[in-house]
């Protein structure tokens, strides 16, 4: 036998468990469609979750690509610095002094000036030479590229992410050719090189830069390559 469901009566309230029901979706609705409150929670996401976050729904896209913070956090638009320190070296023991205000101009490598930075962990593995401090980041911090086989050729997002944020304009490169340790440059060699950008040098350039060596079939060694971001 089949039981119809008794239309409510004018005036008889709905039940407890579903005016809650009504109630949680209301409250989920006014967060999650609410710009200013999704702009707040989405920014608490590391990077990673933060791309996937992306494919939820158009709004959770368009919230996350049009908000300069979010695409800040993504290292696709540049921070401005916010401390700048005076740095020295005496072999491998470097020392950090703080300076009281940002210097007017970009600094050059000669100046010994660098800003506070954050290395872009999500698509680098970062060298142990330093502590976790992200003063000394900016002052000359070796990094790998991540799983770079896996990516190196693809597009995506990724291409256009910083190095460092706020942005490095300076990377030294050691480029590793072959599968053996003789193939590894010195300082000096033809196989170190800088590459400046004066707006910051993005994970796609990095990569650009290495196809010089694939036009004679020269294989680059990824795995032992290393940068420097200054």
């Amino acid at each position: 036998m089949r039981y119809k469901t008794r239309p409510r009566e004018p005036g008889q309230s709905l039940s407890n468990a579903t005016t809650r029901s009504m109630s949680r979706t209301s409250v989920s609705n006014a967060v999650f469609l609410t710009t200013e409150l999704l702009e707040n929670i989405l920014g608490f996401l590391p990077m990673r979750d933060l791309l996937l976050a992306q494919r939820v729904c158009r709004k959770w896209r368009d919230v996350i690509t049009e908000n300069t913070r979010l695409q800040q956090n993504l290292f696709l638009e540049a921070e401005r610095p916010t401390v700048a320190w005076k740095w020295s070296n005496a072999g491998r023991e470097y020392r950090l002094d703080r300076l009281p205000e940002l210097p007017e101009s970009e600094p050059r490598y000669e100046d010994k000036v660098t800003f506070t930075a954050t290395l872009n962990e999500m698509l680098l593995d970062g060298g142990d030479q330093f502590e976790s401090s992200t003063a000394e980041c900016g002052i000359g911090e070796i990094f790998h590229l991540r799983d770079m086989a896996c990516w190196r050729h693809k597009p995506g997002s990724w291409r256009r992410m910083f190095v460092t944020q706020p942005p490095a304009t300076t990377i030294f490169m050691e480029w590793i050719l072959g599968d053996y340790e003789e193939w590894r440059s010195g300082y000096g060699s033809d196989w170190v090189d800088e590459f400046h950008k004066a707006d910051g040098v993005t994970l796609g350039d990095v990569l650009d830069y290495a196809q010089k060596f694939d036009v004679d079939g020269t294989k680059v060694n990824w795995d032992r390559c290393w940068f420097q971001a200054w």
